[in-house]
């Protein structure tokens, strides 16, 4: 169907001509003289309707009664549109256009019943004209749906739940598929979080249209002090049930302020969300129609409470997952720096020792057989190694120049050490300006460092390195870059953020950054590899 024209999208009833009949007993004729009789029409169990050019019902058989709640009584003589406060899924001047120009039109429809739920239907509409083309009546057909929206939204919860990497993603797209799908004007998703002082607060999430009559009242549900105690969050946190609000109004606690009725809200729905016994969130739903509770409506959100409930839960346990992760690797660091230092202390102690023992062997007075002075001269080279190779692992350990002059002296130092050991040529790029940082930053930095240049020693068969650091006002950046032979893309892929998988390695460095709220970022070619670590400046250790 060809798009029409502005001037052609006039609505029926604002066509410039008279009603081909004179009376409704007339109409009532015409519609009876049609193939089918009315008395056939009652029989039908879908909604059968026939409105006249002015949209005004003139026939409303059983089914329609059955399906929205009102009598024929009392559905006759009203607007359709204005009294099932329709909801296009286009404009209604596009409806009207098709009926006019083609003669029918079809979809799905948004429409209110007599008490307040708001139901989805198929709609079927056809125009009738008389012999000499006058637009007569309406005939539309409608057909329950709403089940099918219930189901397609149940189905976007579930893939929300699943796919959604974080809470905030995982709520946003429910909150707006109820929405959609149900019917509410407005939706709203307290999140309940613990300040550190103990004070529960409510992190607030949102899905509105753009109307703008619906900003104070957002601004009157997130800044009113009274929302965890008397408010529908509130509430809803202390019975662990949903709570359902027919008219606002009427509620103690919306009735202090005049931002709801302002607002056009009439109807509200709490539903708590749970993860394991605990309430971590509040779904709240408005209406503009006042809705009686509805048992199916509340079973649907029941069952979307559910599965964000398992987001929480999933992403609970993935936190504690990687405090223990954290955990184990600050012990691992205190475990580092312990045994750097009984090296250091004890192990190179006695090796020193025993290399002056064997220096003083080799002077004694009176000689000694050349076989022994060959014997000693061995011992006290050995010695010399050992205690060489205890000072180089004890300072990979743990260098203690990382907390006597900081990162950048302490990277200088490795980088020379790796680049003798491995035959590696590592170019060092530091900023000048770069500082002292806090130790949790500087030790974060230079275990990813240590890892990196491991990795290219281990894997990438590169014969040089390039390593940079810099920071800005925010953040502290740590670059290194090889020009080996890269990493498979599905080994890449496996190591992504949402990845399940990957190296003890990667996952070690993105826990550590992680923790000081830094990102890990890794790509790779044929080419080379690059890794791009970013820490906020600000970072601070939480250990204590």
């Amino acid at each position: 169907m060809s798009e029409p024209k502005p001037e052609e999208r006039r609505s029926i009833d604002g066509l410039d001509h008279q009603p081909s009949f004179e009376s409704d007993q007339e109409l009532k004729k015409a519609l009876i003289s049609v193939s089918n009789p009315l008395a056939l029409l009652e029989m039908a169990h879908d909604a059968i309707i026939v409105r006249d050019v002015n949209s005004v019902v003139q026939f409303w058989n059983r089914g329609a009664l059955d399906l929205y709640g009102w009598t024929s009584e009392e559905a006759s003589g009203q607007m359709t549109h204005s009294f099932l406060k329709t909801k296009f899924p286009v404009s209604k001047e596009d409806v009207d256009w098709a009926l006019l120009n083609v003669g029918h039109w079809e979809g799905d429809l948004i429409h209110s019943r007599k008490d307040g739920a708001r139901i989805h239907v198929s709609s079927r509409q056809a125009l009738r004209r008389t012999e000499d083309g006058k637009p007569v009546f309406i005939l539309e057909i409608n057909r329950d749906v709403t089940h099918n929206a219930y189901l397609k939204l149940l189905q976007e919860a579930a893939v929300a739940a699943s796919e959604a990497s974080t809470i905030e993603d995982a709520v946003r797209t429910c909150l707006r598929s109820i929405c959609v799908h149900t019917g509410w004007c407005v939706g709203r998703a307290c999140v309940i979080t613990l300040a550190e002082n103990g004070e529960v607060r409510c992190n607030d999430l949102w899905h509105t249209n753009e109307d703008p009559r619906y900003e104070p009242f957002r601004e009157f549900q997130g800044k009113n002090p009274l929302a965890l105690e008397e408010g529908l969050a509130g509430r809803v946190m202390k019975t662990r049930a949903p709570l359902w609000i027919t008219e606002v109004q009427k509620d103690r606690y919306f009735s202090t302020g005049a931002v709801a009725r302002d607002a056009g809200i009439c109807t509200a729905f709490g539903m708590p969300i749970t993860a394991g016994s605990e309430v971590v969130a509040v779904l709240e739903l408005f209406s503009e129609n006042p809705v009686d509770a509805n048992h199916d409506f509340v079973g649907v959100l029941s069952n979307v409470g559910r599965q964000l409930g398992r987001v929480f839960e999933r992403v609970i346990a993935e936190e504690a997952q990687r405090r223990l992760s954290v955990s184990l690797l600050r012990s691992q660091d205190d475990e580092r720096r312990r045994i750097a230092r009984e090296l250091h202390d004890s192990v190179g102690q006695y090796l020193a020792g025993v290399s002056m023992c064997v220096d003083g062997a080799r002077k004694a007075p009176g000689g000694i057989p050349s076989v022994a002075l060959e014997k000693l001269n061995e011992a006290s080279e050995m010695a010399k190694k050992c205690e060489t190779e205890v000072r180089t692992l004890s300072y990979l350990l743990h260098p203690p120049l990382l907390e006597e002059l900081g990162l950048a002296s302490a990277t200088n130092w490795f980088v020379q050490g790796f680049a003798d050991r491995s035959g590696i040529n590592v170019t060092v790029d530091l900023s000048p300006g770069l500082g002292r940082l806090d130790h949790a930053v500087e030790l974060t930095l230079f275990r990813i460092l240590q890892e990196c240049l491991t990795n290219i020693h281990r894997h990438s068969r590169s014969k040089t390195a390039t390593v940079k650091m810099f920071a800005d006002e925010k953040n502290v950046y740590l670059e290194v870059v090889d020009q080996g032979t890269g990493i498979p893309k599905r080994t890449l892929d496996s190591w992504s953020l949402a990845g399940p998988r990957g190296g003890i390695g990667i996952r070690g460095m993105r826990e550590r950054l992680k923790d000081l709220g830094g990102s890990l970022q890794i790509d790779a070619s044929k080419k080379g590899t690059t890794v791009r670590a970013a820490v906020p400046i600000t970072a601070r250790d939480t250990r204590n």
